[in-house]
């Protein structure tokens, strides 16, 4: 039993001087909103975090033929049709095991209360520590909410719990004061899994060049295939397959030359993107988006740098010339897909050559890795072919350093990537664009998801004005990189969509919702796009979007946010957001990816919004283009 006496309750206090705890009211109560006790902090963990048991309806009988099946290190899961071997979870960080996986149940994990030490948490004196399943939270402000809520502090609003609905799908984690119900997914996770995280502050007042971000996780579809490190600086990846990782970013800075955010791969950089030097008044924005090999126990990291000594001066000696990194409610998260081999899937990376070019080109390549040379081939360093029908989900960026006035002139530095049928005819995918400045660097980033045909050819084009000349500095330092994963059909779908109530958005802009005609549909029993820009989801399942758009705007930011809404939730959810500060009058392209759970009858929705001013103008056809891909969970 807890050594406290609150009667409803018990948060730890702070300052860590007062050694007690907090008793919280609900509303409602007539008693006083808190009261204070010097008691003790609680000492026993909240409760159990029961994962994949054994039903209770009796003993099981191990001796059937598929339990037979079962290896050391797997359990067998007999309320499935027909039982199946699980692989055995480990409990992730912030929970201890309770019971060993053995038979017919997995591991049972309980919580550690990190907020019963003040050794166990990082809390500062002025905030109050908040104890939650597997994390806890260092909260300045909160709100005590009501019976089935909790406290959303993104939204600085109470929310409703979510309920656990669809075949299978249980409580993994209740709802807590300050966090959602966690729910299993419908099905076990045999050929995905995901996990969320965003950067835990945006305070860099101190930080040196070269550092890397503390990562906050947000959830977790199964802990077993991810865990972190104590610092929070690392993902580990338990898990073998390949993995989709995207981190939609926003800052501003007056650093000179550049500031660079990249996604490290056990430590070295992977993948990497480059915001130009601006007077630090507007967000930049941009997306690192890239796919990866896993071998169980590699880590994935953010890091942010620069190569301008004076962007990070060393100690107290003046402020760092990044001045703030946008929060998760306005670019975010950082999103990882994993991928069994089981799916089938094939992936191939490669870099951009070094070169100078002017005007139009095609992008030439250098191959890096291959995991399937059958189903993948890299061709006259230009085309990636496939060898069977499939849907591939392909990312490409691109640094590079601009010379000429005519960079920043109003046709800007386009990415084209375009797809080559074997029986003839090339596809435009999208069109994606961002102004550049004289003798300055920036970074071109594309990425959508596509049905192709055996014998069909991708490649990249790249549209400038003729006097911008354009260096690029080729090489596997993750300053440039094109990914490209291929996936069968029968484990995967697309829809693709192109907006077309662009002219409605101009104007204020209050939370308009995004809506789109329909360009492909690889299968219309999986995904439905409808008039009113939802897309609806009939089986359940784990999904990648992809969004790009030209906008002219003078909001201080306008934003795009992507919402999910399931039939437990009454509310949406927002799952992913970008935002781009003012464009100057100029046509500037905004990009976000990332990744996020289905269920069946859910739908997601894309809307903008503009922070003070107005929207000017949004690009059609391929200048504003949405990708769904769906992926068997």
């Amino acid at each position: 039993m807890n050594r406290h006496s609150c009667s409803h309750y018990c948060l730890d206090s702070r300052p860590p001087e007062a050694a007690g705890h907090l008793c919280l009211q609900p509303p409602g109560v007539s008693a006083g909103a808190a009261e204070r006790h010097h008691t003790g902090a609680a000492e026993e963990p909240r409760g159990a975090v029961e994962k994949h048991q054994g039903r209770d309806s009796g003993p099981v009988d191990l001796t059937i033929e598929e339990c037979q099946l079962c290896t050391q290190g797997e359990w067998c899961d007999v309320s499935t049709a027909p039982p199946t071997c699980i692989p055995c979870s480990s409990c992730p960080s912030g929970y201890k095991s309770q019971a060993q996986c053995s038979g017919a149940t997995d591991t049972v994990c309980v919580d550690i209360d990190e907020c019963a030490a003040n050794r166990m948490n990082n809390c500062e004196k002025d905030q109050t520590c908040v104890n939650v399943p597997g994390s806890f939270y260092c909260m300045g402000k909160f709100i005590l909410c009501g019976p089935n809520q909790f406290y959303n502090r993104y939204t600085e609003q109470c929310q409703k719990c979510r309920r656990c609905m669809g075949d299978g799908s249980r409580t993994i984690v209740p709802c807590h004061l300050v966090s959602d119900t966690l729910c299993s997914p419908p099905v076990p996770n045999l050929f995905s899994a995901l996990y969320l995280s965003e950067v835990r502050n945006n305070s860099y007042t101190n930080l040196p060049g070269g550092d890397k971000l503390k990562l906050r996780p947000i959830r977790s579809s199964n802990d077993s295939y991810f865990s972190r490190d104590p610092s929070y600086q690392n993902i580990i990846l338990e898990k073998a397959g390949f993995t989709l990782v995207d981190i939609n970013y926003a800052l501003k800075h007056t650093c000179a030359n550049y500031m660079q955010l990249s996604v490290d791969w056990d430590g070295v950089p992977e993948a990497g993107t480059r915001l130009k030097q601006t007077v630090g008044r507007y967000y930049q924005s941009s997306t690192v988006s890239t796919a990866m090999a896993v071998t169980p126990g590699e880590t994935l990291g953010v890091e942010i740098r620069s190569n301008n000594r004076e962007c990070f001066p060393p100690g107290d000696r003046a402020p760092t010339q990044l001045k703030e990194v946008a929060d998760v409610d306005r670019s975010g998260p950082l999103s990882i897909l994993w991928l069994s081999h089981k799916t089938g899937a094939a992936l191939l990376k490669a870099f951009m050559q070094q070169a100078t070019y002017e005007g139009s080109w095609r992008v030439d390549f250098e191959l890096q890795s291959i995991s399937d040379p059958y189903m993948l081939q890299l061709k006259s360093s230009n085309f990636i072919s496939f060898r069977r029908e499939g849907n591939v989900r392909f990312s490409f960026h691109q640094s590079m350093y601009l010379q000429g006035l005519a960079c920043s002139g109003p046709e800007g530095v386009v990415m084209v990537p375009k797809l080559l049928h074997r029986g003839g005819g090339t596809v435009k995918l999208l069109q994606h664009m961002n102004v550049g400045v004289n003798m300055q660097y920036m970074t071109l980033v594309t990425g959508s998801a596509v049905p192709v045909q055996a014998g069909d050819r991708l490649f990249m084009e790249i549209e400038s004005a003729r006097d911008c000349t354009m260096y690029f500095l080729g090489s596997d330092s993750g300053i440039g990189g094109l990914n490209v994963l291929w996936l069968p059909h029968k484990k995967s779908a697309v829809l693709m969509g192109e907006l077309y109530n662009n002219g409605q958005l101009e104007g204020v802009a209050q939370r308009q919702v995004l809506r789109f005609t329909e360009k492909n549909n690889t299968d219309p029993a999986v995904l439905k796009l409808n008039k009113n820009g939802r897309v609806t989801f009939l089986k359940p399942g784990r999904v990648n979007v992809n969004y790009h758009q030209n906008i002219i705007h003078s909001c201080d930011y306008a934003s795009i946010t992507a919402y999910y809404q399931g039939l437990a939730i009454a509310d949406p959810v927002p799952f992913m957001q970008q935002v781009l500060g003012n464009t100057n009058a100029k046509a500037e392209g905004i990009y976000l990816s990332g990744s996020y759970d289905v269920e069946e009858g859910s739908q997601i929705y894309l809307q903008m919004t503009c922070k003070r001013g107005r929207i000017n103008g949004v690009g059609e056809g391929h200048f504003s283009t949405l990708s769904v891909l769906w992926i068997m969970p």
